[in-house]
């Protein structure tokens, strides 16, 4: 039942009784109904109403407008389906209408927000002139289902409508994900190595793509892989694969796929038999291998040289430790003898996966190498406080270190440049300690090394930087060395995060007291003001902070003006 205001009347024709014509603003109730699923329309005036059943049609919504304006219904319509990044608009198409204008808001809400009570993602007001209008256009940029609504403002001879239901089929509007593709690129062989690249396309892709190799003689890319290179994808653009050492000659082939994501749909692998996805090398020469530590091996003991098998071809070999495939960034033996088959790397990063790469020199040329990767255990130890780019460090906690099993003694040093000692040198200390309570640091950027003594050698060290909390306060009023000092001024200093107290000594000597003693002052107070001193005269002031039950001092000399 719909409750009727006045007297409500029931028409089967579809026309509207004369008498609801010319009912006046003051004396009319405004009701609009939209029934989605028999899209029944419904006027209703003070003096009487009329419910009107068809085929009205889905997402129209109606306003009777006031006295003599004339009921608007509004019908929108979204452009068709479409892809993520290009542009979608709606259309909205009065009837019951007589020459509208005013203007006309469009709402179009994201797929996240089906019921349409969120903010909108974009709206539109345009001018109203004629019974079709359309929205300015958006450029999506996520995909899903996108819904419609709008509000119609009135004029002087059109009722206000909507805004019409955003739940309707002909409001709504599916971008769908965007198509992509992979095109493959192989790269000519590079020391001993193939590779490939991949131009990847879409929507600002993320994800991942994936590398496929075929070796010869599979001619359609039936078998089984011989490699796999699986690399992150960031936006459209090119992509390379890892690189790959052959092991036999022929023509081997590339081929790719893209996972797709939220926006943009799965690739279809790429063409197996694509020439530009083609290489042919030849037989590689014979290359020595590391044997020791295996590829993939976890926990190597950086402390045992790596070693390898002669090659009786061989002119030379060199080492290279990095962080990436065929990377040196973490250790280069440069080129070792032919005679020589083993190399100690330096201590390397632990928890994280590296790779060893050894290089042999045939005929002249380094025309191969073998790859693996490993993962190393402790060769030195590591401070766990503080930690390296770390600020505001306190020096009354004591630095900490991770110990190593195979350590032999430990040696802390503090300076203002890099690697420096010129704040601490803490000599040897034994196997067993962890830690060191250094003196009070100055504030600003310090390097912090910590080295580790392993086989009767210190080869294996750490170095960090740090930025320190000052522990004792500084005075800053005089300064060191300042003249002309006002003999009956105040005295300031700089607070100090976790002070105690503070004293302040004024003395003819270095450290002296025979002038002037503060005595202890609250850690709230940064300035006291000696009884008059001599003009004239050169002193030595010492300031004190208490700080975790310890006291810390600045010696500063001055002169007072006359």
């Amino acid at each position: 039942m719909i409750p009727a205001v006045g007297h409500l009347m029931t028409k089967s024709d579809g026309h509207l009784p004369p008498s609801t014509t010319g009912m006046t603003r003051g004396g009319l109730r405004r009701l609009c109904i939209l029934i989605a699923v028999t899209s029944v329309t419904v006027v209703l005036g003070a003096g009487m109403g009329m419910v009107r059943a068809g085929a009205a049609p889905a997402g129209a919504v109606s306003a009777d407008g006031g006295s003599s304006a004339t009921a608007a219904q509004l019908t929108v319509t979204a452009s068709g389906a479409t892809s993520v990044g290009l542009q979608v608009f709606a259309n909205v198409n009065f009837s019951g209408a007589t020459n509208p204008t005013g203007s006309l808001t469009f709402r179009l809400f994201g797929p996240s927000d089906p019921s349409c009570v969120s903010a909108p993602v974009f709206t539109s007001t345009v001018a109203v002139a004629g019974t079709s209008v359309n929205s300015d256009r958006y450029s999506t940029t996520i995909a899903g289902t996108y819904r419609w609504e709008a509000t119609y403002s009135g004029d002087a001879g059109n009722g206000a409508a909507g805004p019409t239901p955003c739940a309707t089929s002909t409001a709504a509007v599916i971008v769908g994900k965007a198509m992509t593709n992979v095109a493959v690129t192989a790269a000519a062989p590079s020391a001993g190595t193939i590779r490939a690249s991949a131009a990847v396309t879409g929507y600002s892709p993320t994800g991942t793509t994936t590398f496929y190799l075929t070796p010869p003689g599979d001619t359609f890319c039936s078998g089984t892989p011989v490699f796999t290179s699986t690399i992150s994808v960031n936006g459209t653009g090119s992509y390379w694969s890892a690189p790959y050492t052959p092991t036999v000659g022929g023509q081997y082939k590339w081929r790719a796929t893209y996972t797709g994501d939220f926006n943009n749909q799965l690739s279809p692998m790429s063409a197996c038999l694509d020439s530009n996805a083609a290489v042919t090398v030849t037989a590689p020469a014979t290359l020595a291998t590391l044997s020791s530590p295996a590829d993939r091996q976890a926990g190597v003991d950086t402390t045992t040289p790596f070693t390898w098998g002669p090659v009786g071809s061989a002119q030379g070999y060199r080492v290279a430790i990095g962080t990436n495939p065929l990377g040196s960034d973490l250790a280069d033996s440069g080129v070792l003898s032919a005679s020589q088959l083993s190399y100690l790397v330096p201590p390397l990063p632990t928890g994280k996966t590296l790779n060893a790469t050894l290089y042999t020199e045939v005929s002249g040329s380094w025309a191969g190498y073998h790859s693996i990767t490993f993962t190393a255990a402790a060769g030195r130890a590591t401070l766990t406080y503080p930690l390296d780019g770390q600020a505001n460090v306190d020096a009354s906690v004591p630095f900490r270190w991770q110990t190593i099993p195979q350590a032999q003694a430990y040696l802390l040093s503090i300076g203002t440049t890099y690697g420096g000692s010129d704040l601490l040198w803490s000599g040897a200390l034994p196997a067993s300690q962890s830690s060191y309570q250094v003196a009070a640091l100055p504030a600003g950027a310090l390097s912090v090394v910590l080295y580790t003594e392993v086989n009767g050698s210190w080869y294996g060290y750490q170095v960090i930087g740090i930025t320190a909390i000052p522990t004792e306060a500084a005075l800053i009023s005089p300064t060191n060395g300042q003249t002309d000092v006002d003999p009956t001024g105040t005295f300031s200093w700089t607070g100090v995060s976790g002070a105690q107290g503070y004293a302040l000594w004024i003395g003819t000597s270095y450290g002296g007291i025979d002038v002037f003693n503060s005595g202890v002052v609250p850690a709230s107070q940064h300035s006291v003001t000696p009884t008059a001193l001599p003009a004239g005269r050169t002193f030595y002031a010492t300031m004190y902070t208490m700080r975790n039950g310890a006291w810390t001092r600045q010696v500063v000399t001055f002169t007072t003006g006359a």
